[in-house]
């Protein structure tokens, strides 16, 4: 609850987010993320779809979580998933990333625009993912694409290897960031997030013909 959440020292927040009973979740924008994030954290932006995504995130109500807000929006957020019934929120960054870094690396998403995944694909022989839903995939898709829709479980975890570079996109480019952020909390790394997702593609390509 909000008046349970209580701001965390960096020092603090590392300690918490090293236990695998607790999930790190990060609702700042997407492309912050991409740019540098907590390792281990999940990505679910506030703005975006958050109710929907950090519900099959974290199934459970009971969890424990800890959180990366963005700056100035900490009572919005903490409101947000308060309101979603979520009982064991255990507190926040406090400072934000800034404070994290001022102790301690941050991580990053490798990223490409549209265009310039569109030229690697001329060029090199890439394994391309498309996580979008099945109804999205099928109504359209880009040739040379693996489908692979996204799930928050094992299985979708099981369905990338190790040793293979991936390229993944999804709609307009949410959804992939919290693909690749859950991937690399469980050991999935070579990962390029393709920016805009199949909407930016498609735009690019119509620019280019």
């Amino acid at each position: 609850m909000i008046d349970q959440c209580l701001p965390l020292t960096a020092s603090k927040f590392k300690v918490l987010s090293e236990s695998d009973a607790i999930i790190s979740i990060d609702m700042r924008h997407q492309n912050d993320f991409v740019k540098e994030h907590l390792p281990n954290s999940i990505f679910s932006g506030l703005e975006g779809p958050f109710d929907k995504w950090i519900q099959l995130i974290i199934p459970k109500k009971d969890s424990k979580i800890i959180l990366v807000l963005p700056k100035d929006l900490e009572q919005a957020c903490l409101a947000k998933i308060n309101a979603l019934g979520y009982t064991h929120i255990l507190g926040y960054l406090e400072g934000g990333i800034g404070a994290w870094k001022a102790l301690y690396k941050t991580v990053s998403i490798n990223s490409i625009t549209p265009e310039h995944f569109i030229i690697k694909r001329k060029n090199e022989k890439l394994c391309s993912i498309d996580i979008r839903k099945e109804s999205e995939f099928t109504q359209a898709n880009i040739s040379n694409t693996v489908w692979i829709p996204l799930k928050i479980d094992s299985g979708f975890v099981e369905s990338f290897h190790k040793e293979t570079e991936y390229h993944l996109f999804c709609g307009g480019g949410y959804r992939s960031v919290i693909a690749i952020s859950f991937l690399k909390k469980y050991g999935i790394f070579n990962l390029t997030n393709v920016e805009k997702g199949y909407r930016g593609i498609t735009d690019a390509l119509t620019n280019d013909s």
